[in-house]
């Protein structure tokens, strides 16, 4: 099972951009400075630098900073951004590489969070149809 948010969008770099600035918590703050899980991850995927940076930034108290020292890839490669195509491109990735559960995030509200949760389940839809 992976959390995912989703978010429909156009403007992919400034969700992305923002979605990335959540996680400085996550790597600033989870665990211990010598053992946090999410930066062993993050390191894994290439972002060592990246989030001894934010690391360090955020325990010395420096936490905007460290928010805009996150990559925006962390960002972008985590969650489902994008326009409804780009969000099913997405879904295939991951049920190509064997996963069989998401956890939708959805950053929406009122309404629209209805209509982006449908859009969500149709799109997961017609990507499990496709390998049936």
């Amino acid at each position: 099972m992976v959390p995912v948010a989703v978010e429909f969008t156009e403007d992919v770099e400034r969700a992305a951009k923002r979605h990335a600035r959540g996680y400085a918590f996550t790597i600033g703050a989870m665990g211990t400075k010598d053992q946090n899980f999410y930066n062993a991850a993050f390191e894994r995927q290439g972002y060592g630098d990246d989030v001894r940076a934010v690391q360090e930034l955020w325990l010395a108290g420096r936490r905007d900073e460290a928010a805009e020292r996150v990559p925006v890839g962390i960002g972008r490669s985590t969650n489902l951004i994008g326009t409804p195509d780009m969000v099913k491109e997405r879904l295939r990735l991951y049920r190509d590489v064997g996963i069989t559960t998401l956890q939708m995030k959805p950053t929406s509200h009122g309404a629209q969070l209805v209509d982006d949760m449908t859009q969500f389940a149709e799109l997961v839809a017609e990507v499990d149809a496709e390998s049936s």
